[in-house]
């Protein structure tokens, strides 16, 4: 007889298809034909296994249904998305940056200042170079470039606006990155609540895709803000503005969800600032602004300047503590994206900060030690610091830059400013250092408190 589903043969006493796992049912008759072979004496199911035309339902029919049922479940996949609320969470993302900019641009441009607002958001919200968002308000300020403002007109703030002036004419993202960051933290926060309000359940994809519903809001506004302003490069700026860049976002902010269990994530970002806290200052007690191999030069340096009547070299390299906190923090940002520096004593502060975060791993695990059944459940906890990891990292990337507006730095502020982190090193801070730092050592962190707990006499497979 044949399969009612596929309309294959199958043997007459089967009561489940081999071929597509159909049941089959019991009242169907079957007789035997001429041949010996089983034959269904009820002609009205015979033919349910056919087309009308007579032509049998083979597999490349049965592919197609599948094909037809995968599309239908990415429909409805799209409309069970949470669209209303991740529209409220791109809205956000997008008029916060563009509002900061749209009043800076009332108060300072004179000539259609809406306009140049919108193009410096699709510059901010594309990750793209300062130097841009500096030259337009300087116009606006009557000055063609940073080099024609002289501090000293300034006496009440001259040291702090030297420094500004020295941080924005070297390295202007760097000074902006709080503008830039605003929209995806946005993003991020919205992906996570729509993650863990819409996709209680569901699997990584469900998490991920729930994530992306921030795109509802993002798009049409960086569309409408590109069409009323005739920015240049429409298409190619609404596209990332309003779709690539809310997309990943709000779907790594899903997966964040999916990835880490929010019943221990105060835990997780406790054990993850305690592991950056911890890294800062092990970099501070490490850190020497003139490094082994450079003293004979220093020393050289110095009885040059001794020769010609100078002192002060050996002071300007003697750092005060918030000078040498600034460094640190520049020493320990450039360690977890695995770029030490200082020669040796780089790899030094490199293995110093590792260890910090190896324990904190470690710490974690071993918090939530009752639940661990296996070395690989532990590895998992410990490397839920990213939790907190990734978001001390991030503060410290601010922080850094508006700390040497106020903190004076040897040698040359604008030489300093120079090594900053700029808007195109942000997913390098953010995927290194942020994540996969943190992640990685912290999983050895919470096996090693595996093998400890194993060792204590708990069975740990």
């Amino acid at each position: 007889m044949e399969c009612q589903s596929c309309g294959r043969d199958v043997a007459a006493d089967a009561t489940v298809c081999p071929s597509c796992g159909a049941s089959i049912e019991a009242g169907q008759n079957v007789t035997v034909g001429d041949g010996g072979d089983p034959v269904d004496s009820n002609p009205q199911q015979s033919t349910q296994g056919q087309q009308p035309g007579g032509q049998q339902v083979g597999p490349g029919r049965n592919a197609v249904g599948q094909q037809q049922g995968l599309a239908d479940q990415i429909r409805n996949s799209l409309a069970d998305l949470p669209l209303t609320a991740g529209a409220v969470f791109g809205a956000v993302a997008v008029l916060l940056p563009f509002g900061l900019l749209a009043g800076a641009a009332l108060i300072f441009l004179d000539y259609e200042p809406l306009a140049a607002a919108a193009s410096l958001f699709f510059v901010v919200a594309g990750f793209g170079s300062g130097h841009e968002i500096v030259r337009t308000y300087l116009r606006g300020a009557s000055f063609d470039s940073l080099s024609a403002v002289d501090p000293s007109d300034y006496p009440s703030v001259e040291t702090e606006l030297a420094n500004t002036i020295d941080l924005l004419q070297t390295n202007p993202d760097a000074a902006l990155l709080l503008l830039y960051l605003l929209g995806p933290f946005v993003l991020y926060i919205g992906g996570r609540y729509l993650s863990r309000n819409y996709a209680i359940d569901g699997d990584l994809v469900d998490h991920a895709t729930t994530g992306t519903a921030v795109v509802a809001g993002a798009f049409p506004l960086a569309l409408v803000i590109g069409v009323v302003f005739g920015v240049d490069d429409l298409i190619g700026g609404v596209l990332v503005a309003g779709l690539v860049v809310p997309a990943t976002i709000g779907a790594l902010g899903g997966l964040s969800v999916f990835a880490f269990d929010e019943d221990t994530g105060f835990t997780s970002r406790i054990t993850g600032w305690l592991g950056v806290a911890g890294g800062l200052v092990v970099t501070y007690l490490l850190f020497d602004p003139v490094p082994d191999r450079a003293a004979a030069q220093l020393q050289e340096i110095q009885q040059q300047a001794a020769a010609a009547g100078a002192d002060t070299v050996a002071e300007e390299l003697t750092l005060t503590v918030p000078q040498k906190l600034v460094g640190s923090i520049a020493g320990f940002l450039s360690t977890v994206q695995f770029e030490p520096g200082f020669g040796s004593q780089g790899t030094v502060i490199l293995l110093a900060v590792a260890l910090v975060t190896l324990l904190a791993g470690f710490l974690r695990a071993y918090l939530d030690r009752e639940v661990i059944a296996t070395k690989v459940q532990a590895a998992k906890l410990g490397a839920r610091i990213v939790l907190g990891y990734a978001t001390g990292v991030l503060f410290l990337t601010i922080l850094l830059p508006l700390s040497t507006i106020v903190v004076t730095m040897p040698f040359s502020s604008r030489l300093f400013a120079a090594v900053l982190p700029t808007a195109a090193d942000l997913p390098s801070i953010v995927l290194l250092g942020g994540v996969m730092f943190p992640a990685v050592l912290g999983a050895a962190g919470g096996y090693l408190s595996a093998m400890y707990l194993e060792r204590q006499g708990r069975p740990i497979r």
